[in-house]
């Protein structure tokens, strides 16, 4: 099942180097689609630099280990496990 998933964002201070490919500053990480396929969670990041124009893609695996149903606590937890410098924007 996917998921169009747009309600959080987070924030990493300084630099940042997502796959080896590319150095960000202070990014802010969104989830633009959230993929389950059984306890195998794929999100969809889309990632902007300094609050500039330009987006960038890139995508991560969660193992859900735990078998949470609830899709914003996986995801909390996926981005966590991913980025755990990453601070959630209020």
């Amino acid at each position: 099942m996917a998921f169009a998933y747009q309600s959080k964002s987070w924030e990493i201070s300084g630099e940042k180097e997502f796959e080896n490919s590319i150095t960000l500053l202070n990014p802010t990480i969104k989830v633009g689609q959230v993929v389950i396929n059984g306890a195998n969670i794929y999100l969809q990041l889309v990632i902007n630099e300094n609050g500039g124009v330009y987006n960038h893609s890139f995508n991560i695996q969660y193992n859900n280990a735990s078998g949470s149903t609830d899709i914003d606590a996986v995801v909390d937890l996926a981005i966590a496990s991913a980025f755990p410098d990453a601070t959630l924007v209020v």
